[in-house]
């Protein structure tokens, strides 16, 4: 395990101390569907077909990690890369947001992401 993996792994440990919840299905590859685009949310998500999820990377990542932390969510350093740092990220903001808890950036996911009403977490 090398030093990104230790770290996300410890962040995805602590978001799940306070949000146990979080945690279902972390790990479980079987429930994940298999339809990823590695990148290309369009700048304005209204209407993407995009689906971020675990080992996605480029610009569109680091784009949506940018607005996960603009919001509160990130608690590790935007990279590009979808690790499990930012898999709990994701997960967060669809909790406090009312979504389905996946940790995969689908369509719905990212369009509230970027919507003006989107929760911005406070602790």
């Amino acid at each position: 395990m090398n030093l990104t993996d230790l770290r996300d792994y410890a962040v995805s440990f602590m978001a799940g101390t306070v949000y146990p919840e979080l945690l279902k299905g972390t790990g479980d590859s079987s429930s994940t569907p298999s339809s990823g685009v590695t990148s290309s949310a369009s700048s304005t998500v209204t209407g993407t077909t995009t689906t971020l999820k675990k080992d996605s990377q480029g610009p569109d990542v680091l784009k949506m990690q940018n607005r996960l932390q603009e919001l509160g969510y990130m608690f590790v350093k935007p990279s590009g890369l979808f690790a499990e740092g930012t898999e709990q990220s994701v997960k967060d903001f669809q909790l406090l947001n009312g979504l389905e808890v996946t940790g995969i950036a689908d369509p719905i996911t990212l369009q509230k992401m970027y919507a003006a009403d989107a929760k911005k977490r406070t602790s």
